[in-house]
């Protein structure tokens, strides 16, 4: 026996050691292998598994036609459309099949389209830092926007298109070109998404019929959103040239010199520091299309290079601005998405307003990261899902202390965790009434507070509750604009700040928070599909086909599915108390979106009135629940409450009404009482 285990544990280390396999990874292929054992008889050549793994779309993509910026023959780029990919995915991945025909159930008639969402980005496969990196790249993704909580997850951002950058290069217009091109395949063509539509089997008994898809948004960082549209961006004079008509804040070297501001020189001219909707010179589509109506007419280059500083917008006649006949489909300023995760989150707002926090209190007294790290330590909080609280310490290392410069060094997912341990840190040990830090605690809380509503709406509560956190939004932004400006001054203010502005407008078009949290994670998958590929001609229809087999891989379990975690076993005495066939237990399971572990607190059902400690999680029958302690409520304050663990045992099934969601942080004072921050 002893001889048999050391004999598959010398196997094991032996097929560890193929390079460029992780461990995780390796483990997933052996337990496929497991289950479908006739692989081994499958020629398994390099040549045969590139081959194999490029097959999906070979049918599937779209030759396209695209200008190039040197006179020859048009360029060629390969896509894959909506009109194909959908019914593929409807074909191959059942879930994914269901997820669109509950998206189409949202119209009301079956004339009514649903809408697309269409973003970009820029990955850097391989080694970030080599001198020519030739894989680096910009990838396109789209989905539905009536996929509604479903867009958290990356299954339904379905893969467009990849670009090389040395490609892009050679493309009259760049970015703005090719997401031109893309739209023209997918709305000007014969088999239009919006006038013919997409034929898929969504019908009613498996039945077949036409869905209709209109233009919804452009979605992306700033970065992003500025190649698409081929605008100034944030370093022309009119930064938000597609939304509003706000000026660049002054420059230090124009002050310095008594160079009079933009904002200074007339008043119906405000720059991206205004807190009113009002006087931004908000655009409309007709505005914008006849801002480009006079670019195109301009007498020459000179006229017209004034004209684009003065308009905030760039003059390429292959750029996606200047196709007259995507007019019909594409409106500019009401299809613009600024992306909260990186207004706020990602290197944006709440990064910096941290950094500068820490600043003041170390000036004012002797606060700094060291005091944050010694308070996590000592009320060891653990973070939403966490079973450690090493995560939310993690933050204010003295690593990353000593790389914090100009902003906190973070990232998005870990200031989402930690914001709420650090206002609860603020509130105990910072009195409010210290007159050399109420201007930057004002400022602070503020920013907190809209970190809460974006929060909220990242949890998709529904279209009213939406238009509720949008109608708060448009109160609250303009107030923590003012504290920002009396606390740190114009010279801190950045162009996301003034993107803030924008988000309530937003979240009221679409009745949801779209962000681009998964399309980050997305991105891993990309990169590694563009890693694996070697060869450097083709390796964007490599990267596509490879990107469609990873949708595909993740369908077959997605992640949405609500199901019990592994190690799993049945329980036929509760069977029996719960009058169900068969139960299976676990100690976590995933339920709509929701990770919960045994021994983690969540609310459970719809306010945060009734809270539980998880001991396990049951299936019955098709549905979840879990098996509980209830807590009673001590005291409770706007963003924290405390509560006592009754000792009774409880069983509940989970639906819509009675939702699990877990609280921001949690830590416990003894065995019997918790502590929750909201």
């Amino acid at each position: 026996m002893a001889e048999n285990t050391n004999s598959k544990m010398k196997l094991l280390r032996s097929i560890s050691g193929i390079g460029g396999v992780s461990d995780r990874c390796l483990s997933s292929i052996l337990e496929w292998v497991r289950e479908h054992p006739e692989i081994v008889d499958v020629n398994s050549s390099c040549r045969d598994v590139s081959r194999a793994a490029t097959s999906s779309t070979r049918n599937l993509t779209r030759e396209l036609k695209v200008q190039p910026k040197k006179r020859g023959a048009d360029l060629t780029w390969d896509i894959l459309p909506l009109q194909r990919s959908l019914p593929y995915l409807c074909a191959e991945a059942p879930c994914f099949r269901q997820a669109l025909i509950e998206a189409a159930r949202k119209r009301s008639n079956a004339l009514e389209p649903l809408h697309l969402i269409l973003y970009s980005d820029g990955i850097t496969p391989g080694a970030a830092l080599t001198a020519h990196n030739q894989r680096k790249s910009i990838v396109w993704y789209a989905s539905l926007r009536e996929f509604g909580w479903r867009l958290s997850y990356e299954e339904v951002w379905l893969p467009v298109a990849f670009a090389t950058i040395s490609f892009i290069k050679t493309v009259l217009g760049g970015v703005s070109n090719l997401t031109r091109a893309i739209l023209v395949a997918m709305f000007c063509s014969d088999d239009s998404i919006q006038t013919a539509g997409v034929v898929l089997p969504i019908g009613d008994n498996d039945t077949y019929a036409v869905l209709h898809i209109a233009f919804a948004c452009l979605l992306g960082d700033e970065a992003a959103l500025t190649d698409m549209w081929d605008i100034k961006g944030h370093g022309g004079m009119i930064p938000c040239g597609i939304v509003c008509s706000c000026c660049a804040k002054p420059l230090a070297n124009d002050v310095e010199n008594g160079i009079a501001a933009l904002a200074e020189r007339h008043e119906t001219i405000v720059d991206i520091t205004c807190d009113d909707t009002r006087a931004m010179g908000l655009r409309k589509d007709a505005d914008v299309w006849a801002l480009c109506d006079i670019l195109e007419a301009a007498p020459n280059n000179t006229e017209r290079d004034h004209l684009q500083q003065c308009y905030g917008i760039n003059y390429c006649s292959a750029a996606l601005l200047f196709d007259k006949p995507l007019r019909i489909f594409i409106k500019p300023a009401s299809s613009n998405r600024f992306d909260i995760m990186h207004i706020v989150f990602s290197n944006g707002a709440l990064s910096l307003e941290i950094y500068l926090f820490l600043q003041a209190t170390k000036r004012s007294r002797g606060i700094y990261f060291k005091n944050v790290r010694e308070h996590f330590g000592q009320k060891q909080w653990r973070a939403r899902g966490s079973t450690s609280h090493s995560q939310l310490l993690e933050v204010f290392s003295e690593s990353r202390e000593n790389s914090s410069v100009e902003m906190l060094k973070a990232g998005a997912s870990e200031l989402l965790s930690v914001y709420p341990c650090f206002r609860d840190y603020i509130l105990e040990t910072i009195a409010r009434d210290d007159e050399t830090l109420e201007p930057v605690m004002d400022s602070m809380l503020v920013l907190l507070e809209i970190c809460d509503l974006l929060r909220q709406a990242l949890r998709h509560p529904g279209p009213a509750r939406i238009r509720e956190i949008a109608n708060t939004l448009k109160f609250t932004v303009p107030i923590y604009l003012k504290a920002f400006l009396i606390a740190h001054g114009i010279a801190r203010f950045r162009l996301k700040h003034h993107e803030l502005m924008h988000v309530a407008q937003q979240l009221l078009d679409d009745s949801l928070c779209l962000s681009c949290w998964p399309l980050e994670r997305k991105n891993i998958k990309a990169k590694e599909s563009l890693q694996n590929n070697k060869a450097k001609v083709g390796i964007e229809q490599g990267g596509l086909a490879r990107m469609i087999n990873s949708q595909l891989r993740m369908l077959s379990d997605p992640g949405w599915a609500s199901r019990l975690l592994k190690p799993i076993k049945e329980c036929p005495d509760l069977a029996i108390a719960l009058g169900a066939s068969s139960v299976t237990i676990a100690s976590a399971m995933h339920y709509r979106g929701v990770t919960v572990r045994r021994g983690c607190a969540s609310f459970l059902g719809q306010g945060m009135d009734t809270l539980v400690i998880v001991i396990a999680c049951i299936s019955a029958d098709g549905m979840f629940g879990i098996i509980f302690r209830k807590c009673h409520q001590l005291c409770k304050s706007n963003f924290k409450s405390t509560w006592r663990v009754l000792p009774g045992v409880e069983c509940q099934m989970v639906d819509v009404a009675n939702a699990l969601f877990l609280p921001a942080c949690e830590r416990y004072e003894s065995a019997d009482s918790i502590v929750v921050l909201h």
